[in-house]
């Protein structure tokens, strides 16, 4: 979205309160705009409850929080309807969270989201008239002024602060937007399994807070992050999509440390099989996934890996398996390095390499490097 678009041709989608951006995210005809980017608050000069919306949010102290807004052009082309929109929101967002699983693995310190709910749209949306603000859901319809509007962002989330910062994971992040143009714009179609993937897997992503963190919560989170991690597989057509293809899918994946290339043991059908560290993660979900889902006996334990440095969660694994199956969903660790062309590409991607088997490692071995 060009930064000399008239404002009278954006629409404003939705309010999200708990995300806080330093630049916007943005392409030819959708944007993720900081509330301070001159372009909302020339839109908010004209509209009062887009200004609403964007100065009413705070925290359960009472500061005022900054939010950012989801914006289309209104002459956008007719591929880049609601369905867009929110694939759109969701390879942000999921760019974002798989990169803040990747960094915060091993670590003292998180300085990236590890959770979807950041990037959720607040329930009430402007609609143009400059006086209401518009509710439309499963729960609730309705149509309410904008006047007296007062709202707080989530309770549950850390707020953005010095260091946490929405920061895509930019490798990735290329690849689902080149997917999402060819998708909505150019009208291809050949990417509706990934973009229903990536709405399976956000909502995977999000708190596991329904019973207050019981374990069960977490075995909920890993089915859907399987549903994820299958829908991916998918390319088509009627056949059935399991654990086999989603070993194969990610039998391309390439680690900068050489003991995750091979030697994990596995037994598919009761054949003891080989293979690299991120399968044998996705193997491992898998087992937590069937016990869950099929009644069987679910312990605490059956969340946890055994390291030689110790336990660690399981629940952690799945942004790095996902993250592992879009890149060779996208066939990336096929392609040469040394064909990248550029220095600073080549560099580029092998510090991106050894920063996701440094976390590989760590839910593998209990350590990183």
């Amino acid at each position: 979205m060009s930064g000399k678009s008239q404002i009278e041709q954006m629409h404003v989608f939705g309010i999200l309160p708990n995300l806080v951006l330093r630049e916007p995210f943005e392409c030819e005809w959708v944007a993720l705009l900081p509330g301070s980017d001159e372009r909302m608050q020339a839109i908010a000069k004209k509209d009062k409850t887009v200004h609403r919306l964007l100065n009413g949010f705070h925290d359960q102290d009472g500061g005022k929080c900054e939010v950012t807004a989801l914006v289309v052009q209104k002459d956008a082309p007719a591929g880049v309807d609601f369905t867009a929109l929110m694939s759109f929101r969701n390879l942000f967002a999921m760019s974002c969270v798989l990169k803040g699983w990747q960094s915060s693995l091993g670590q003292l310190n998180v300085f990236y989201p590890l959770y979807s709910d950041y990037f959720d749209f607040y329930p009430f949306r402007p609609v143009g008239d400059g006086v209401h603000i518009q509710h439309r859901g499963a729960a609730l319809n309705s149509w309410n002024s904008a006047k007296e509007f007062r709202a707080q962002r989530s309770a549950d989330l850390p707020s953005f602060g010095h260091c946490l910062r929405a920061d895509p994971d930019e490798v990735l992040c290329d690849y689902l937007v080149s997917a999402w143009k060819e998708q909505f714009i150019g009208g291809e179609g050949k990417w509706e399994s990934l973009f229903r993937s990536l709405a399976v897997a956000y909502h995977a992503a999000g708190l596991p807070k329904k019973n207050l963190m019981w374990h069960y919560d977490f075995g909920v989170s890993i089915a859907l992050w399987i549903s994820a991690f299958e829908t991916l597989c998918h390319n088509g057509g009627s056949k059935d999509v399991g654990s086999s293809d989603l070993l194969e899918l990610l039998a391309s994946t390439r680690f900068s440390k050489k003991a995750l290339r091979a030697g994990f043991e596995i037994k598919v059908k009761k054949e003891p099989r080989s293979v690299n560290a991120v399968q044998y993660l996705c193997w491992k979900l898998y087992g937590a996934r069937n016990r869950f889902l099929h009644g069987n006996p679910f312990p605490e334990e059956s969340l946890f890996l055994e390291t030689r440095n110790g336990s660690v969660g399981l629940n952690q694994a799945p942004p790095l398996v996902y993250k592992a199956a879009l890149l060779n969903k996208f066939q990336h660790f096929l392609k040469s390095e040394e064909q990248e062309g550029e220095v600073a590409i080549v560099m580029s991607r092998l510090f991106e390499k050894r920063a996701f088997s440094e976390a590989i490692s760590f839910l593998v071995e209990g350590k990183r490097d």
